[in-house]
Parts: C-alpha cells; structure tokens; sequence
C-alpha cells in the first residue's frame, strides 16, 4: 500500500506486502508482485477473498492552471490461469476529478471507495457500488451527510465481520489532521460515527487502516513525530 497522498512523492511508488511469519510480519517487505509495478504510482490495492478480483489506485501528477494537483483513478485486474490481467479502467474514472483508495467485499460485488466527483457534500466523499452479475459495474451510491461532511473523507475499509465501515475524515472534530473513524452499523442497519481516539489518532495525520484477519491486527499510516518516513505503517489491536 502506497500512502500517495501523504507524501506527495513524485517518483513511483509501488505496492508491497508483508510476510506473515509465526503471527509477526517479517521486517522486510517484499514487492507485491513485480507485473503489478509500473511506471505509474501504484496506491492502495483491495483483493475478493472468494473471488479473482483487484482493485487498485494509480495516480499521477498533472498542472492546472499554475497548480499541480494529484489526480487518482481506480483500475482493476482479474487472476486468470494464475497471472494477473492486464488493468481495465473502471468507469466513473475521468480527468475532472479524482477515485481512488477501493476497497472490495470479499466477494467482489460491492466496492467502497473516496471522490470528489460532483454533487458531494465536500472536497472528497465516500461512496458505495454493487457489480451486475456480468462484471459491469451500476450506479455509485454516495454514502450520505451521515458519513460525509465539508472536508474530506477517504480510505474507506469496510469490515464485513461485525459491520465496521472504517474511514478518515478532516471534516469532524479530532485530535488534528485526518483522523480515523468508526461507523458501526447496529441490528436495524443504522449507526453513528465515532472518533477511534487516542491512542490511534494524533495530531498529525492518521489514515488507510486496514483489518488483517489473519493476525487479528489493524494497520495504518500516520506521518506522526518520530517516524521514519513521511508516512509510516503502523499496526495496532482493538480490544
């Protein structure tokens, strides 16, 4: 996972993983898979659990106007005889605004993912779209003023065990920066959004956390005060 918005970093990044080794991740982390990698900035990429899908960010730089602004797009790849397809754009991708940061189910139907296409309650939203059973993708359903504010909301990770939508957002009360939030859903499919706190949250940036099923873990990237980057990976356990 690269953290391309964090850093503003101008050469490519790449998508890595981690190896799992007797519950603990290795210290060196291996490239994800070297035809995945390109010339491109590669972010945040989701995988079906049951399914041969991906979903991935590229992102670039362009100038507008006397800006240079960081425009991200979604692009998918699907696992065919063990090697991985080449990229298809996914269609709400467009020069006028920016998709990034997907996250898939684990059967690959519905994808969460951040915009700041028009008709948003803010500078970038999240949104929610089902896949038709024949691969093509329906109308993107923006996920409402209950999760959306003026600011910006992004990475959404949905967690299908326990119905956890996992976001950060600059547009609510925190501790500084984005922060990360909470939005469980109870049994009448309504919830409220909670602030995860400290220790988690900073005021620096906090963003992108990730459940790991395997390890029982969460992850994150923050670009808080003794860190070794710009933007470093961060791993903690909710009890």
């Amino acid at each position: 996972m690269a953290q391309e918005d964090a850093t503003g970093a101008a050469s490519p990044e790449d998508s890595f993983n981690l190896k799992v080794d007797n519950g603990n991740y290795t210290i060196t982390p291996m490239k994800f898979n070297k035809s995945l990698n390109d010339q491109y900035n590669n972010g945040r990429a989701s995988i079906s659990k049951y399914g041969s899908l991906m979903a991935f960010t590229r992102c670039h730089y362009k100038i507008k106007g006397m800006k240079k602004i960081l425009e991200r797009q979604i692009f998918f790849r699907n696992l065919v005889k063990g090697k991985w397809s080449a990229p298809k754009p996914f269609l709400l991708n467009s020069e006028n605004y920016s998709v990034g940061h997907p996250c898939l189910s684990s059967d690959g139907k519905t994808m969460y993912f951040d915009s700041d296409m028009p008709g948003g309650f803010g500078k970038s939203d999240l949104y929610r779209i089902s896949r038709n059973d024949n691969g093509t993708w329906g109308k993107a359903e923006n996920l409402g003023s209950k999760i959306n504010t003026e600011g910006d909301e992004m990475y959404p990770f949905f967690k299908e065990d326990g119905q956890i939508l996992f976001f950060s957002s600059n547009g609510r009360f925190g501790l500084g920066g984005l922060d990360i939030f909470i939005y469980a859903l109870n049994l009448s499919g309504f919830g409220k959004v909670y602030n995860a706190g400290f220790p988690l949250n900073t005021r620096y940036d906090d963003f992108a956390l990730n459940a790991d099923p395997v390890l029982k873990k969460s992850y994150f990237i923050s670009n808080r005060s003794k860190g070794k980057g710009k933007g470093d990976l961060y791993s903690v356990i909710f009890h």
